[in-house]
């Protein structure tokens, strides 16, 4: 009776039985993980004996790879996996971090929305294209670049702002192809549409572009609506979903609401 009720104790110090169920469910399931990862060691090793009696683990210190002569170096393949690996540490983690500390501690809420849905929809759709619409000073094209963005164009209808963006790509050595800087609506623009539209502007144009946005969402893309106040998304949403786009979720924070599309 003591080892029953310390057991329970153990699975939920608030003895909630729906608590009960939830740890112990996920103490199995954590459980089911590691037996898996241990079958799968099981199983390749088990594959592997027969190369390991033939060749022994010289082939991992061996560079020679003549399948002729029976000889098999693994050792370049194990170097290139790790040196690649390495670099990409070394660049990711750095990068990875000054982004995290800029849109928690230093970027305005007003561009901090939209950047960190692009960060995770990058990381959903890697090297996916996007346009930035009304893209003021460039920040987001700019950081879509540095995320490793596929093609990317930013648009803007104050030749100011434009000639802005240009210079600060500049300053962070992008190179001027790399960014289409577009004076124009994004109607105008003859490519095909984007994976990724990010639109960080007033509800009055947001209202007014809607179609002309929305035909550059690509099947599959995703449209993210920002710069607006939290009792302002309901009409931006019927705007976008007349053209034909499904609401993927809002976000709200310090007083601003983001508005997330999907095209089918």
């Amino acid at each position: 009776m003591a080892f029953s009720l310390n057991l329970r104790h153990l699975l939920s110090p608030t003895g909630n039985v729906g608590d009960n169920i939830f740890r112990l469910l996920t103490f199995l399931i954590a459980a089911l993980m590691v037996l898996v990862v241990l079958a799968m060691i099981i199983a390749l090793s088990i594959q592997a004996m027969p190369s390991l009696r033939q060749f022994g683990f010289g082939f991992l210190t061996s560079r020679e790879w003549d399948p002729a002569n029976s000889q098999f170096g693994a050792l370049p393949f194990i170097y290139g996996t790790l040196a690649s690996s390495l670099i990409a540490l070394l660049i990711s983690v750095p990068l990875s971090l000054g982004v995290a500390v800029f849109l928690v501690e230093q970027a305005p809420s007003v561009i901090a929305r939209p950047l960190t849905f692009l960060v995770e929809l990058l990381a959903a759709i890697p090297a996916g294209d996007v346009l930035d619409v009304g893209t003021g000073s460039g920040v987001i094209a700019l950081l879509a670049v540095k995320l490793g963005a596929g093609r990317v164009c930013g648009t803007e209808n104050d030749p100011v702002a434009l000639e802005a963006a240009r210079r600060g790509a500049a300053l962070n050595g992008i190179p001027p192809e790399r960014i289409r800087w577009a004076l124009a609506d994004p109607d105008e623009l003859p490519e095909a549409p984007y994976q990724i539209v990010v639109a960080n502007i007033l509800l009055n144009t947001l209202v007014e572009l809607a179609p002309a946005i929305a035909r550059k969402v690509a099947p599959g893309g995703r449209l993210v609506l920002s710069g607006l106040l939290p009792p302002q998304a309901g009409e931006a949403e019927a705007a976008y979903s007349a053209q034909g786009l499904v609401l993927a979720g809002h976000t709200e924070r310090d007083g601003w609401i983001r508005v997330e599309l999907s095209r089918a």
